[in-house]
């Protein structure tokens, strides 16, 4: 058994761990609250011109109105992949890379090559582990992102599909559903579509055929100038901007929100190991003090038999 000196010792050691996981745990909450409130305000902007780029796609034709409307059939891959640049997070990072891995091999299985390319450090030293090739990476070491931060990155992704560098841009990011719960989610960047337009960013509902039918109906009511092809070239980059900075928001929450989760359990199992040292430390400095008391009478009987 240990001696009560090495249990003082751990104790202050879990003691000093606590202190820093219970800080890391208020930082995280209070920047959690911070990305919360501006991922809830950039949802009404993705959800508007989602709606904008909606109302000038009511059209039977109107794969041919744009270059990153028009489908091909799915030889290669590109997988943009957001993490985090910093660990202790939960499974924050393991369920983003894991779901990576899981389509990867999917597309393999498939006949299909993937490319990756890695928005955050996190992923991109774990994919390297495992072996997958990464073209291109970039740190993820905002913690106030502005539209500006993805400008770069989401002219890159559409020139790769302009030129023909690949069939599809898929990105693979966190979701961030509450606090308590996010979720891995993937969604298909490029090529655009119809049904990309009536998805909300928000929470609302979708449309339905009906209300879709109705939309076209109305379709005479719309007068674009100078002209539906025109406004498009303008309209969806800066569409593809808009769902870029949602997803790295959404992203920076769920870290924020999975990290502030990851060290209230560190601080908790801290608490109970401290609590089990605490009763062993007691149990056996009252064996010591029993023992030296027996001792010590001992000693005293003996000298007066003597």
């Amino acid at each position: 058994m240990a001696s009560t000196r090495e249990l003082r010792r751990h104790i202050r050691s879990i003691r000093s761990t606590r202190q820093i996981t219970k800080a890391m745990e208020l930082v995280a909450a209070a920047k959690l609250r911070r990305t919360t409130e501006a991922t809830l305000a950039s949802r009404p902007y993705a959800l508007r011109i989602s709606e904008a780029v909606r109302d000038a796609l009511i059209t039977d034709v109107y794969e041919t109105l744009n270059p990153l409307l028009i489908p091909r059939e799915v030889q290669h891959t590109v997988l943009l992949v957001i993490s985090s640049d910093r660990g202790l997070a939960g499974a924050y990072n393991t369920g983003i890379v894991k779901a990576a891995i899981d389509f990867i091999n999917t597309e393999k299985a498939a006949g299909r090559t993937v490319t990756c390319i890695t928005f955050g450090r996190k992923a991109e030293q774990a994919l390297n582990r495992l072996g997958v090739t990464i073209a291109q990476s970039y740190k993820h070491s905002l913690t106030h992102p502005q539209a500006s931060d993805v400008l770069p990155l989401a002219r890159s992704l559409a020139k790769m599909y302009l030129q023909g560098e690949c069939d599809q841009v898929q990105i693979l990011s966190t979701k961030f559903e509450s606090a308590f719960r996010q979720e891995p989610y993937l969604h298909r960047f490029l090529p655009l579509s119809q049904e990309d337009f009536v998805v909300s960013t928000a929470g609302d509902a979708q449309f339905t055929a009906r209300e879709q039918q109705a939309e076209k109906q109305h379709e005479h009511m719309f007068l674009y100038e100078p002209g539906l092809p025109t406004l498009l070239d303008v309209l969806l980059p800066r569409y593809l901007e808009a769902i870029l900075y949602q997803f790295l928001q959404e992203s920076l929450s769920s870290e924020h929100a999975s990290r502030r989760m990851a060290m209230h359990n560190a601080t908790d199992n801290a608490n109970d190991i401290m609590d089990r040292l605490q009763l062993t430390y007691n149990s056996v400095r009252q064996s010591s003090i029993t023992q030296e008391i027996a001792e010590i009478t001992s000693g005293a009987l003996a000298m007066e038999t003597e």
